[in-house]
């Protein structure tokens, strides 16, 4: 990965010969005294340029990686122990909420850790390859390290991605076989290599989903690791996509339905609607027999479809207009009344009013809400019954 600085201190000297990165000339008189000079060169260490005062994140960027970089770039050595220590550093000092969040043409200051860096040992220089009249014996290729099952590897990836008291939630329901043991799960919660993602609103969403009997708990994993995934894919915050889920589909039901839309961000019949765009515009109702997980595939290659994320970060008013009438996310402003037919959930109108019209700021209020009174009932057991509200709605309506 390269760097992208802005501001950087260090520019290679405009006098004498070029120099390359270790500081040994590249060019230069070949007369007496070359051998000796070059000979105090390789011995002396190397002076190393400061840490770049801000990078700007490109797609791939990982925060860790771009310290890793800063420090190589600067001559030195780090471990995977004091890249996290910095990356913390730096979303501290940027006001990152999430150290595994960081966005495209995003500038990110590192001032704050130059110190830090240029207190790291310098990097071992590579030593000469030998001369040729020196023959070495062959040796044996290393053996290859066989890679873990996939069931050991989703294991690793969700105790990683699950907050503690959710983990604890999850394991307390599912079978052992499907998660890390718990001195693994121990120790994984306490590596630096491996943050928390925090996500409240999923992880209560996909509970009360099991308690509700949406899914089953052996799918719980696979279910977060995918909105994970996807949550990198397309720029949006997961607990976004739970509050999506809870108005659509009541929280992750694949089996909701209003008669024509089905699924967990129901999917519309129709040549021209959602179902027609994830390979489904003749039997848009057969959605209904896939799981939980087969259907968060179909919501990818939905959101592949219509661009999620091509824009950089998407709020939760972005995220829901792309599944409800994509067309709409041309109006930017928040207090504008949005150009949405057919009739709505009162929620995502002004005021819960239907009279009122929908804007950016009554869908991102209404979901909210909404999210916010389904989870506090799913703790009350007089809740009402698990079927999905009769006033369900197309999530397609209007889309072109």
């Amino acid at each position: 990965m390269t760097l992208q600085a802005i501001n950087p201190d260090y520019l290679p000297s405009s006098g004498g010969s070029a120099r390359g990165r270790d500081g040994i000339a590249a060019g230069g008189n070949t007369g007496a005294g070359t051998g000796f000079a070059r000979l105090v060169a390789q011995q002396t260490p190397a002076s190393s340029p400061p840490v770049l005062d801000a990078v700007r994140v490109k797609r791939g960027d990982t925060l860790i990686g771009i310290i890793k970089d800063a420090a190589q770039a600067s001559g030195r050595s780090i471990t995977g122990a004091e890249a996290w220590r910095l990356a913390q550093t730096v979303a501290t000092h940027n006001g990152l909420r999430d150290v595994n969040l960081i966005y495209p043409d995003q500038t990110l200051q590192l001032k704050g850790i130059q110190a830090q860096v240029g207190a790291l040992p310098l990097a071992t220089v590579a030593k000469s390859a030998p001369p040729e009249s020196v023959v070495r014996a062959p040796q044996p290729p290393p053996a290859p390290t066989p890679p873990p099952s996939t069931q050991a590897a989703l294991a690793l990836r969700m105790a990683q991605s699950l907050s503690a008291q959710s983990l604890d939630g999850v394991q307390a329901k599912t079978p052992t076989a499907t998660l890390p043991t718990p001195v693994a799960v121990t120790a994984l919660r306490g590596a630096p290599f491996a943050p928390r993602m925090h996500t409240p609103v999923l992880d209560k969403t996909l509970q009360r989903a099991v308690d509700k009997g949406f899914i089953a708990s052996q799918e719980v994993n696979q279910v977060k690791a995918k909105i994970a995934h996807m949550a990198q894919k397309y720029n949006f915050q997961p607990d976004d996509f739970a509050r999506l889920t809870l108005m659509e589909s009541d929280g992750m039901n694949p089996q909701a339905s209003n008669g024509s839309c089905h699924g967990i961000i129901q999917f519309c019949s129709g040549d021209d609607r959602g179902a027609a765009s994830v390979g489904f515009a003749k039997n848009a109702k057969a959605i209904l027999g896939l799981s939980a997980v087969a259907q968060l595939d179909l919501v990818d290659k939905y959101f592949s479809d219509v661009g999620v994320g091509k824009n950089g970060r998407e709020r939760l008013d972005d995220l829901y207009l792309s599944v409800l009438t994509p067309n709409a996310r041309s109006e930017r402003r928040r207090h504008v009344p949005l150009d949405i037919p057919g009739q709505q959930a009162a929620y995502l109108h002004v005021g819960r009013d239907r009279a009122r019209p929908i804007t950016r700021q009554s869908i991102w209020t209404g979901l909210v809400q909404n999210a916010n009174e389904r989870l506090r009932a799913a703790s009350d057991t007089t809740t009402a019954p698990k079927a999905v509200q009769s006033w369900k709605v197309s999530a397609y309506r209007g889309r072109s």
